[in-house]
């Protein structure tokens, strides 16, 4: 959907720009048939199914392609066989002339208990995207294990979906909304270069996690003073950073997939933009007044936030706005408490390694309903694990302070 502006932002032949939905299942699972069911589903979006010209912006679907399964005995091979295995198959591109866009690896540890580890390119679909898709996936596998035809809903189209929303976008594009985006950037000498790299990172993964006791106080928190938790956690992350940064200028990119159009709920598409968000807090201010600053602004924040981040990056340069500034980082919060389950098998997320990163620093924090995990994203080149995990600390104990 964001074809023309993602195509501006560098490098997205490379494995960093892949999005990876890990699971552990326990129970006997049919690999053939998963294969199967997987086939089915990504022969269905046209998205999974197109050539993507970055250099021409243009895409072209192409039917008939076969779908990329992998198996791997980890059973015979051993566990640390499988890592070496899984960081190499994570680390290679999918190439861009090439569909499908999608691939699935399944590794056999014993005969009840498998990890299922599927890859999408970014250009291809998003967070919203792959909920969708690893539904259909286990809705296609009960179906064919019950020995009938899966029933799967109508496909959005993806190419008339897109021209609809490109339309969209281009009405978003509108001098009002221009104005606002530099009006509030003119004294903030935001540096968004390093947003995104225009080359890969080399990347690790540290995580810190919160107790389920931890997680009902911060909700109850964030209900309390008429917040989401959310809003709650972007203060947090901003006042921490203010506290490492302190008087820098800085921004925090928080990723979203907007699908404003009546029958695009369930569309596989790239749809993601970037809204960033200027740091608010003082260093010693009170984090409630933190939080209401920040419920107040960011509302306003999201009344453009279809305006593309690319246009805005480019402008800013173009008009000298854009300055330098140490370090730019991205924000999400990953609900995960609902996982799609297999018949006859008990599903969990699963943790991977990450050999590449697509930002310098990226913050997920994942609600998985019993824990929440602090888990940051980030570039060996930039940062260095001991930092990060005072970083991810900080954050741990600022968010324990306000129960």
């Amino acid at each position: 959907m964001r074809f023309a502006e993602l195509a501006k932002q560098g490098d997205l032949g490379n494995a960093a720009c892949n999005i990876c939905v890990p699971l552990e299942t326990e129970g006997p699972l049919n690999a053939d048939i998963l294969a199967k069911a997987f086939s089915t589903v990504v022969s269905r979006h046209e998205s999974l199914n197109c050539t993507y010209d970055l250099k021409n912006l243009k895409q072209m679907i192409l039917n008939g392609n076969e779908a990329k399964v992998e198996f791997f005995d980890a059973f015979s091979k051993g566990a640390n066989a499988w890592e070496l295995h899984l960081k190499n198959w994570l680390a290679q591109p999918f190439d861009l002339k090439n569909p499908p866009f999608m691939k699935l690896c399944v590794a056999r540890f014993s005969e009840n208990s498998h990890r299922l580890v599927f890859l999408m390119h970014h250009l291809a679909c998003d967070g919203v995207g792959a909920t969708v898709l690893l539904e259909e996936v286990v809705t296609s596998y009960t179906a064919l294990l019950q020995g009938r035809a899966p029933e799967l809903p109508v496909v959005a189209p993806f190419v008339q979906q897109s021209v609809l929303l490109d339309a969209h976008l281009r009405e978003s594009i509108i001098p009002s909304a221009a104005n606002f985006w530099n009006s509030l950037f003119k004294n903030k000498q935001a540096d968004f270069k390093s947003f995104r790299g225009e080359k890969k990172y080399l990347g690790a993964r540290c995580s810190v996690e919160l107790d389920e006791e931890d997680l009902r106080g911060i909700k109850k928190i964030a209900a309390k003073n008429k917040s989401t938790l959310f809003m709650l956690l972007l203060a947090c992350y901003q006042k921490v950073l203010r506290q490492e940064f302190e008087d820098e200028n800085f921004s925090v990119g928080v990723p979203f997939a907007s699908r404003p159009l009546r029958g695009t709920e369930r569309l596989v598409a790239n749809c993601v933009n970037i809204l960033p968000v200027p740091c608010l807090p003082t260093k010693n201010e009170d984090f409630l007044v933190t939080l209401n600053k920040m419920k107040e602004f960011v509302k306003g924040l999201y009344q453009h936030c279809d305006y593309p981040f690319m246009r805005l990056k480019k402008q800013l340069q173009e008009t000298g706005i854009m300055g330098e500034v140490p370090f730019v980082s991205t924000f999400n919060l990953e609900p995960r408490t609902q996982i799609p389950q297999f018949p006859g098998l008990t599903t969990k997320w699963s943790a991977v390694s990450v050999p590449l990163v697509e930002y310098p620093f990226m913050l997920n924090v994942i609600d998985a309903g019993s824990r929440l995990f602090l888990e940051a994203d980030f570039s060996l080149q930039c940062f260095d694990e001991e930092k990060t995990y005072v970083r991810l600390n900080n954050l741990k104990s600022l968010l324990k302070s306000i129960l």
